[in-house]
């Protein structure tokens, strides 16, 4: 606790945060940062940038220098996966919470990646740190913009940061498959339950009464299922956070235009069921080799409305 506190006094300040949303989750993190983690979950052989972005069907070669942003990145596991994975990475990692960053960097100093740049910034405000601007191969933004006020604005001011014919990876929350945490909010709304120990701590229980058919079933008893749900602070992450936004496949393709980017593929999750969807996929849609097309996905998920359980994952290209 006192590393992290001496770590949290010295960390830059790059933009200010502002946004009432933005102070909101700031706060959040802060309170309960997410996650706490001992191990990073990443220990192959480093390969250069070029070839982390195999597989995307367009020249990656010119992305050689691995000038990384990790925008949102937590406590940190998002970094040290980076960091393990990517030869000669040259990482900046920013976010919201000081407290969040304060751990990631401990975890990684630790892991001997003394190199990797820390940040306070909001990514609403990102175009206004203009030594972030035109600087990076790659983006990393992993469940982020959807706990924004203005994931278009996130979004742009992200592309602000990218090189030309730099790539960026997504995840954003799909709506089809988050049925039981809209459920399970609506259900805090209800009840009252506030974001505490013990207004988590009640909610858990109601849904474990759930489960054991003491109480009426709902969707939101499936929360049980999830990993997050028995630790605090994942579960405020899971059903309590201040702001979350969902999304379809049309909403996501707009969002990308928007943006002036161009869409190279989603990706299913790198487990056994998402390899199955994959496969799926490629047997239902055999012409559409990278996923991009976005009719063909809006389609698959209305089929398969788990495909994207996790979360969409995406890359786009600044072109």
């Amino acid at each position: 606790a006192e590393t992290e506190r001496r770590i949290r006094e010295q960390l830059p300040a790059l933009t200010p945060i502002s946004d009432g949303v933005s102070a909101a989750v700031a706060r959040q993190y802060n309170e309960n940062p997410y996650p706490r983690w001992r191990h990073g979950d990443y220990f192959g052989a480093q390969v250069p940038l070029p070839e982390y972005l195999h597989g995307l069907g367009v020249p990656t070669d010119h992305l050689a220098g691995a000038n990384i942003l990790i925008a949102g990145a937590g406590t940190g596991k998002q970094v040290m996966r980076v960091a393990r994975q990517i030869r000669a990475a040259r990482i900046v990692a920013v976010d919201l919470s000081a407290a969040s960053l304060a751990f990631a960097k401990r975890q990684t100093d630790r892991a001997g990646f003394t190199g990797i740049q820390y940040g306070i910034a909001d990514i609403l405000r990102l175009s206004e740190a203009s030594d972030l601007q035109n600087r990076f191969d790659m983006i990393e933004c992993s469940g982020v913009l959807h706990h924004t006020g203005d994931p278009a604005l996130g979004l742009a001011n992200l592309a602000g940061c990218l090189k030309r014919g730099g790539i960026m990876h997504l995840d954003l929350y799909s709506r089809h498959a988050r049925a039981a945490v809209y459920d399970a909010r609506a259900l805090i709304t209800a009840r009252g339950d506030a974001p505490t120990p013990e207004g988590i701590r009640a909610f858990r229980a109601h849904i474990i009464a759930m489960r054991l058919g003491q109480i009426p079933a709902r969707p939101a008893a499936e929360l049980l299922l999830a990993r997050d749900f028995f630790s605090l602070s994942g579960c405020r992450d899971l059903a309590f956070n201040v702001q979350e936004l969902t999304y379809d496949a049309a909403e996501i393709g707009a969002l990308i235009r928007g943006a002036g980017l161009n869409l190279l593929g989603f990706r299913f999750e790198e487990n056994a069921s998402g390899q199955a969807f994959a496969q799926k996929y490629a047997a239902r849609f055999p012409q559409d080799q990278y996923v991009r097309d976005i009719d063909s996905i809006a389609a698959f998920e209305q089929e398969n409305p788990s495909a994207f359980l996790s979360m969409y994952h995406f890359f786009v290209q600044k072109p």
